[in-house]
């Protein structure tokens, strides 16, 4: 029989209404997390100047990439558990949660190093000039070592949901979302420190979450929690298979802003990527409250299933 102590909540969770009232949180933390690099955004193009704006938007779709890392092990891992937990499988389930973390964690930490090795020509490929080079690799040489903790927040915010606690996912997200804004301020208005300090106000802002929903899953009072991670890569194959699809979707936003800064420094230069950049901020955070949406639904959906409870949504 599946899990049913009090901490597992998804099983109860059946009908729209409720469907949606335990989604809601989902929707608004990542529409606070896509906000991280509007509020960069705005900092820069007020105290610094378009040129920096444009640096950090030539580099977008490096980041999207990162993303999109996070946003498959999110989706995909959750999926996978949350089906583990339907079919009776709880500690099936904290076994490959375990090793999901673990891997996903190991092949970010190899992507930011070989970010760093090939920064330079990674930003010449992605349209930087003579005169965005410098803020590109300025901003993204300090991002970088954070980007594990971007990827993790992506994959323990989700997996918070699994346990039944999307609301600590938003408060997480909500205290990044401020921390960032107030580092933002001290950082560049009162230091001085430009992209340097975006890209720093940035980072730390999804180290908070991260380092909390850690935390909380070394409690073993929640259904979700740490163990000794599965064997086999069966965890790991089937997250990517499920969640390839939203690694795929994110990617393609960054394609999309790649064209339009080739498009934009060929004919107008810096201040075209400056233009694009604010415009690209509107669109990020109407396609986050989708994106929520479905990761909050996901775990429900995923549970059903493994349950074999065909109407419980």
């Amino acid at each position: 029989m599946p899990e049913t102590s009090s901490d597992q909540q998804l099983g109860t969770i059946t009908g729209w209404r409720k469907v949606m009232r335990f989604a809601l949180p989902s929707i608004v933390m990542m529409m606070f997390v896509s906000s991280y690099s509007i509020v960069d955004g705005a900092f820069i193009s007020n105290y610094v100047d378009t040129d920096a704006l444009a640096s950090l938007n030539i580099m977008y779709p490096l980041f999207s990439l990162i993303s999109g890392m996070g946003f498959m092990f999110a989706t995909g891992g959750s999926a996978y558990v949350s089906n583990l937990f339907g079919k009776g499988r709880p500690d099936d389930a904290r076994a490959a949660f375990s090793q999901i973390l673990l891997v996903s964690s190991i092949l970010c930490i190899v992507f930011a190093i070989l970010g760093f090795i090939f920064l330079e020509p990674m930003a010449l490929l992605l349209g930087a000039d003579g005169t965005l080079l410098d803020g590109c690799v300025r901003y993204t040489s300090v991002y970088l070592p954070f980007t594990v903790f971007l990827v993790l927040q992506f994959i323990t915010n989700q997996f918070l949901v699994v346990a039944g606690r999307p609301s600590i996912a938003l408060l997480t997200s909500i205290a990044a979302g401020v921390a960032n804004i107030v580092l933002d301020y001290v950082f560049i208005v009162i230091f001085g420190w430009g992209l340097e300090g975006a890209a720093a106000a940035s980072g730390i802002g999804s180290l908070i979450p991260t380092l909390i929903a850690l935390y909380l899953f070394t409690v073993r009072t929640l259904p979700v929690h740490f163990t000794r991670p599965s064997k086999g890569m069966k965890a790991i194959g089937s997250s990517v298979s499920n969640g390839i699809s939203e690694m795929v979707s994110e990617i393609s936003g960054g394609i999309t802003t790649l064209c339009y800064n080739l498009v934009m420094m060929h004919y107008i230069g810096p201040d075209g990527v400056a233009t694009i950049s604010i415009i690209a901020y509107v669109q990020f955070l109407a396609i986050s409250a989708v994106i929520g949406y479905s990761n909050g639904v996901a775990p429900i959906m995923s549970y059903h299933h493994g349950a074999g409870d065909r109407g419980g949504m």
